[in-house]
């Protein structure tokens, strides 16, 4: 609609404009075909846009909609990179860089912090819907060339003194280095050259809009704000801290058994299981160690003296699904209780399990305190298993980097001797009979060292054998003795190097062993079986028990939790807001339904949050959560995990409320007054309910017959979302009016 004006006055131009009281829509049929709701709209509350007549700036229609098209390819543009630029706030106000509180001693932590959140700050200021783009670029350029640098720098002399935040970037950034990860960071890729900025300040007068990218621009106002708001908390820090409990329930298999397989740090189980995946695969690097020729993600091998194992990955392999798991004794102590746990999840949720208990052979050689505290950190998971049978039946002992066969006899003759002299604990005692048990009974895993398998070493050795036959035949032929038996060694000898130099052992060998190590599994699930016949009272009792040294690390870990539930209570909140004010699925009455549902509800905990309003991904943070309560319920003091504060909810729900009632339509105003009757009154027979009551149940019914007009067939589905987007525009301005008024 255009207005022309045949004055330059204000106030006559004001006097002059459209108003729904000016027009009477019953007068006629040309007059009918006025929308109403249109000019409500211009009537009540959207501005008007007025040039006075020698102002000659106007284009038309058809040029505005083509230079609105235009705009709009350099607006998505710059939301894509407003989206990559909020990810990387996210990520950094994440890491876990003041979980000790740092911040107090190290220098490089607080400059850090405080250079963050003065760029989150500032990038809060420049993004604006009412702002033009052109300045809203050059502000954010400006913020990010005065923080960028200086935050990296920290963030690297922050990963150097801190084994934490390597491993935390190691989990979560899986196959970048840690200093690829921290350059990618903040690298606003989005540019104007001078003249983009001539274009853009030509253009303004035409009044292009930010629709195509406003609800980006405002969540992001949203996030940011809360994020400065609540930045000494360190909250996000807390939720990614809890985040590495790792939660594998949908990829249970209840059809196959599952081989776990338990070692402490570097004993050798991600080599193992990438034998038992792809023997071909495996080589020998020129320092003697395994290595792969194409690595798999799910399990790396690391050749420092760090695991790169974080979390447990299965190998399905056969009819058996292998689990590789984390170090039982990391060196790192919050490492050890988060292995601990992940570990204990694993083997909780599967029904047929037993355990590949790897040792390290060379180190058992000269020491036992590895094999003794592996044991210990078995015992912790097995639980009071009272039945030695059932024990020796889930347990295959597996010896790696044996250096040779006389290094396994000596393990063997010394294990009553040495390895369990001194032994008092009976529970240890138990676990070493079962092993002692095995070896008699060759029911254990050996595997050498890599040099072992070396093929140059087996055809030294041949060539050695054939020498010394070729000598021992010269000798009889000159003594003049038979030699026959020579001979035919000689040929058979023959014929093995000829092989050997046609054939690759090496991958004979890798085979062999995945080979034996599933004929050990196929032969001890058999023997469980048998073990079990008829013994339907045993029961697998694993418990999460912790070390005494352990218990002050989950205190430590337990500090954070209820950081992390106020967390996923501020990521419900703001996906709340998003839902309700920029959710085109979702029809208004649909929201009025919600909110009055979320009216009804005294909201103290977790669990009292409507499941509507809860994501899939923040379903599975708190089920991961719940499992870690549930099983350290032994050690926590706290009888509530699960309370938390819900004020900035409550707050940002009735600013919600607020903004619904002033947009509703009559019908909706009713509903409204009748929840606040079934609310404060909780209807009753009494004489003054029933005088409150009954003329509401008559609107309500006569308001009822409209609405069925309104949506029958009579009215089109063109003006019906029409008039509703209306409404959710008027219910986000109602919102941001009070969002940014309580702001100020």
């Amino acid at each position: 609609m255009i207005c022309v004006y045949s004055t330059q006055n204000n106030e006559e131009m004001n006097y002059r404009k459209i108003s729904s009281k000016k027009i009477h829509f019953n007068k006629n049929n040309q007059q009918q075909k006025f929308d109403i709701s249109y000019i409500i709209l211009l009537d009540e509350f959207l501005d008007y846009v007025q040039q006075k007549q020698d102002d000659f700036n106007q284009i038309g229609f058809i040029c505005y909609q083509y230079l609105q098209s235009q705009v709009d390819v350099v607006l998505k543009e710059f939301e894509k990179e407003l989206l990559q630029l909020q990810d990387d706030i996210k990520q950094m106000i994440e890491f876990p860089v003041n979980l000790n509180n740092e911040i107090e001693v190290k220098q490089n932590v607080s400059q850090y912090l405080e250079s963050l959140k003065t760029l989150i700050s500032e990038i809060c200021t420049v993004v604006n819907v009412d702002e033009s783009l052109d300045k809203m670029v050059i502000g954010l350029l400006k913020a990010l060339n005065d923080q960028r640098q200086k935050m990296l720098k920290c963030l690297n002399q922050i990963f150097e003194e801190n084994s934490q935040f390597e491993h935390y970037l190691k989990i979560n950034y899986k196959g970048k280095l840690p200093n690829e990860v921290v350059q990618q960071l903040l690298q606003f890729q989005f540019k104007l050259d001078e003249s983009d900025f001539k274009v853009l300040q030509e253009i303004s007068k035409y009044q292009y809009n930010y629709d195509v990218i406003k609800k980006t621009m405002l969540i992001m106002s949203i996030n940011l704000k809360q994020w400065f708001e609540q930045f000494d908390l360190y909250l996000p820090q807390s939720l990614a801290y809890f985040g590495r409990i790792h939660h594998q329930k949908d990829n249970i298999n209840l059809n196959k058994h599952y081989v776990i397989v338990l070692g402490m740090t570097k004993v050798g189980k991600s080599t193992l299981l990438n034998i038992l995946n792809n023997p071909e695969n495996i080589i020998i690097t020129q320092d003697k160690k395994f290595d792969v020729k194409q690595k798999n993600s799910k399990i790396l091998l690391s050749h420092k003296n760090t695991s790169q194992t974080f979390y447990t990955e299965n190998v399905d392999i056969g009819q058996f699904i292998f689990v590789d798991t984390p170090g039982l004794r990391d060196t790192h102590g919050d490492n050890r209780v988060f292995n601990h746990l992940n570990i204990f999840n694993q083997i909780n949720q599967v029904r047929d399990q037993f355990f590949l208990f790897m040792i390290d052979g060379e180190l058992l050689s000269t020491n036992k305190n590895d094999l003794i505290d592996s044991i210990v950190q078995i015992n912790l998971i097995l639980g009071d298993q009272l039945d030695d049978q059932y024990l020796e039946n889930i347990i295959i002992p597996t010896f790696t980097k044996i250096r040779d066969d006389f290094t396994m006899e000596q393990i063997i003759t010394k294990w009553q001797t040495e390895t369990m002299k001194d032994i008092t604990d009976q529970k240890q005692l138990k676990i070493l009979n079962i092993i002692k048990k095995a070896i008699d009974e060759q029911h254990y895993v050996k595997i050498y060292q890599a040099e072992h398998y070396e093929v140059h070493q087996e055809l030294n050795k041949l060539e050695l054998e054939i020498q010394q036959l070729k000598d021992e035949i010269c000798e009889l032929v000159e003594k003049g003795e038979e030699s026959k038996e020579q001979q035919a060694k000689l040929r058979q000898k023959k014929k093995e190097l000829e092989q050997l130099n046609k054939a690759s052992l090496f991958e004979d060998k890798m085979i062999q062993i995945k080979q034996d190590i599933l004929g050990k599994c196929e032969n001890i699930l058999e023997r469980k079986k048998i073990a079990l016949q008829g013994k339907s009272d045993i029961n697998q009792k694993f418990e999460f028990k912790l070390s005494d040294e352990e218990q002050p690390l989950l205190n430590k870990l337990l500090a954070h939790r209820d950081k992390f539930y106020q967390q996923i209570v501020n990521i419900i909140t703001n996906e709340f807001i998003a839902k309700m004010l920029f959710d085109n699925s979702m029809s208004i009455d649909e929201k009025f339904s919600v909110r009055y549902q979320i009216d009804d509800i005294n909201l103290e905990r977790i669990e009292d949050i409507p499941k509507v309003l809860i994501s899939e991904k923040i379903q599975s943070q708190i089920e991961k959560l719940d499992r870690f309560n549930n099983n350290i319920k032994e050690h926590d003091k706290n009888e509530d995990p699960t309370k938390v504060d819900f004020m900035e909810f409550k707050k940002k729900f009735q600013f919600i409320c607020e903004a619904f009632k002033n947009a509703a339509s009559k019908h909706q105003i009713l509903i409204y007054k009748w929840n606040e009757v079934i609310q404060f009154h909780k209807i009753s027979l009494s004489i003054p309910n029933i005088l409150i009551t009954v003329p509401l149940v008559l609107l309500m019914a006569i308001s009822a017959g409209n609405e069925l007009f309104k949506n029958s067939l009579f009215v089109k589905q063109t003006e019906k979302e029409k008039e509703e987007k209306l409404q959710l525009i008027k219910i986000q301005q109602t919102y941001f009016t009070q969002f940014e008024n309580k702001s100020k």
